[in-house]
């Protein structure tokens, strides 16, 4: 029993270390990043939260750190359908990219790796 506790502490810390080895935020965009938080505001807008160091990006974040969606960004219906298909399945966002210097910090454009 204690063998099956150590080998499932070693697989999740592999599986950690795995899913944000490769995320990566820089002035821009994140790339190759997780969803891990999505959230609907009252103004219809998407908060958006990865694994990635949002902090780094060139924008003003939403207070808790948020990239946000615009509810009247021409694409927002796409691209939050591609955000919900990515967290729900696990995988990683290609890219995020931001309207740099936003504030808040919005979204430009995503794409989705295969």
């Amino acid at each position: 029993m204690r063998l099956i506790y150590h080998f499932m502490v070693a697989f999740a810390c592999l599986v950690s270390f795995e899913s944000s080895a490769s995320a990566a935020c820089n002035p821009i965009a994140c790339d190759e990043v997780y969803i891990s938080h999505l959230r609907v505001s009252l103004s219809g807008d998407i908060l958006i939260d990865t694994t990635g160091d949002e902090s780094l990006l060139n924008c003003t974040l939403l207070s808790g750190g948020y990239i946000t969606l615009s509810a009247s960004h021409p694409g927002a219906d796409k691209i939050y359908a591609m955000l919900l298909s990515a967290q729900a399945q696990g995988k990683p966002i290609g890219r995020i990219r931001i309207q740099d210097g936003s504030s808040p910090c919005h979204i430009a454009y995503v794409w989705q790796l295969q």
